[in-house]
């Protein structure tokens, strides 16, 4: 009886102490043994994201942006800390004391202190198993809850590896924003430099045009449109003001009390030495009845092609220049608003087609 118990303790104690030299005696594994599979993190607490810049100063990062994929990470770095740690050293103190007993019995015949033996190894085993499968059902949970499940070069896609979280930093767009456009100079916009004003815009013939001349002016046959409007402010005349529901009838007549606003037209100068647009009304046209442009203080602009794209930014250019409002107007209706008009161009259906940007100013 003797013999028997003493043949099985052995090989246990054995095994038990094999273990004990390579978890806590022998030199510890490089992380490239590992490979991917490397069990622990070189710390429990992640660092979250970290602010990254180019050489040219622009941000590629953000600065510690901790999201719900670094507290999964912290879970998981202390349920890999418990098994990978924690869990091996209790085995092996569990079958050092269960073989001990086994041996020491085996030696004095001591049954009931074999069985006690016997029973703290097959504990242990067992234990063993059941916080296994718990680790595996709760990496699993993991990785659900974060929403994708991480891959890792050299493994297939899929649940794996089982103690490994990938979080990807938020991202930031690496184009720093224009700069501000430099304020319209005073001087410019000073009481009777409109008509410079107007001169310098209707010179600029190569980069701004104008759109039809949809009306006609009252006892002439002659219609008018943006373009007639610059003519005569560059001339120092008042401007000629159309109706709502303008065309051609003469309904547009000349209005001596009506002044065109000079920030705008400083505006349209600037924007015109900038690039290429279409005017296509300033106080012509036929508007609502108490529109903005009959008192000279509304201009209709739009660029070629007239895409989303293009024409929201030159929406933001008009904003940028001084228009306290600047709207993107369309052919068809807006179904929420029920008007003509969205207040961004990103907002336009596609299916719509946008006219013009109509910009406002104090």
């Amino acid at each position: 009886m003797k013999k028997r118990q003493l043949l099985f303790t052995l090989p246990i104690f054995a095994i038990t102490l094999i273990a004990v030299f390579t978890l806590f005696l022998a030199p510890e594994p490089t992380n490239a043994a590992f490979g991917p599979f490397n069990p622990l993190p070189p710390k429990i607490v992640p660092d979250c994201s970290i602010t990254l810049r180019s050489a040219d100063g622009q941000i590629t990062g953000l600065d510690k942006i901790c999201t719900f994929c670094d507290f999964l990470t912290l879970i998981q770095n202390i349920l890999n800390y418990i098994w990978w740690v924690i869990t091996p050293f209790v085995i092996v103190i569990a079958l050092i004391w269960g073989g001990a007993l086994m041996f020491i019995s085996s030696t004095q015949g001591n049954v009931t202190q074999a069985q006690r033996g016997k029973k703290i190894i097959f504990n242990t085993l067992v234990g063993f198993v059941l916080v296994f499968g718990a680790w595996l059902i709760i990496d699993t949970i993991i990785k659900i809850l974060g929403g994708k499940i991480a891959s890792v070069e050299g493994v297939r896609d899929g649940f794996g590896p089982w103690n490994k979280i990938t979080c990807v930093a938020p991202v930031v767009s690496t184009t720093l924003p224009p700069p501000l456009p430099p304020p319209i100079p005073p001087e410019v916009i000073a009481e009777g430099a409109t008509a410079a004003i107007c001169s310098k815009i209707r010179a600029n013939n190569s980069r701004i045009s104008y759109g039809s001349e949809d009306c006609k002016e009252l006892l002439s046959t002659e219609r008018v449109g943006a373009k007639r409007t610059i003519d005569d402010c560059a001339s120092s005349q008042s401007p000629i003001i159309c109706e709502n529901g303008c065309n051609d009838k003469a309904v547009c007549k000349r209005e001596p009390g009506v002044a065109i606003n000079p920030k705008m037209l400083a505006a349209l100068d600037i924007l015109g030495q900038e690039q290429s647009y279409t005017l296509s009304s300033i106080t012509t046209g036929s508007h609502s009845p108490a529109s903005c442009h009959y008192g000279g203080a509304c201009v209709d602009v739009y660029v070629t092609p007239r895409t989303k794209d293009s024409m929201e930014v030159l929406r933001k250019r008009m904003r940028a220049l001084g228009a306290s409002s600047a709207i993107c107007e369309t052919k068809e209706i807006n179904p929420t608003t029920g008007k003509n008009y969205f207040d961004t161009c990103d907002a336009v259906p596609n299916s719509f087609n946008i006219t013009h940007v109509h910009a406002q100013f104090p």
